[in-house]
């Protein structure tokens, strides 16, 4: 019986850090969670759209050909959504026809454009907002991990910044 709450205690001993941690976070701050099936993503970008205020930003990074191959009605839609949204909204998206449409319409959908060098390939995108980073694959599985933790935020939103001031208009 000593041996085992020996074990314990020493688990418990390896563990401290991590539960004080969790203990120290403020509500909904500090969550990473992982979502599997392309109607899971689908949540996972309508919940976007829920959590942004007007004036937030909304940056990405992206391939919007593939995005749109995941499902054309429902992403068609949140793109025309999201242009509805008083946001700072801005993409850098892969070279592709519908991309420089984008960018040549920009203004008449509320948003800011540019395109990633020629040959640039993504295999998966990245969304950032104020409240969370969603990285969305575009391969089988269909998959997204969301990570709402302020200094993940910040430096995910750092650089991207630094990405968008190297890309000429």
């Amino acid at each position: 019986m000593e041996d085992v709450l020996d074990e314990r205690k020493k688990v418990l001993t390896k563990h401290m850090g991590d539960f004080t941690t969790i203990f120290n976070l403020r509500a909904g701050e500090g969550t990473l969670r992982y979502y599997e099936s392309l109607e899971a993503v689908k949540g996972v970008y309508d919940d976007i759209l829920k959590d942004v205020r007007p004036g937030d930003y909304y940056c990405v990074i992206g391939d919007v050909e593939r995005l749109l191959e995941l499902d054309q009605k429902f992403f068609a839609g949140f793109l025309e959504r999201r242009s509805g949204k008083d946001l700072d909204i801005r993409l850098l998206y892969t070279d592709s026809e519908r991309a420089r449409y984008g960018k040549q319409f920009a203004r008449n959908c509320n948003q800011q454009v540019k395109i990633l060098p020629e040959g640039t390939r993504l295999t998966t995108s990245l969304v950032i907002t104020p409240q969370k980073i969603v990285i969305n694959q575009y391969e089988t599985p269909f998959s997204c991990i969301v990570i709402q933790t302020k200094s993940a935020i910040q430096m995910q939103k750092e650089v991207f910044e630094v990405m968008w001031r190297s890309i000429p208009e």
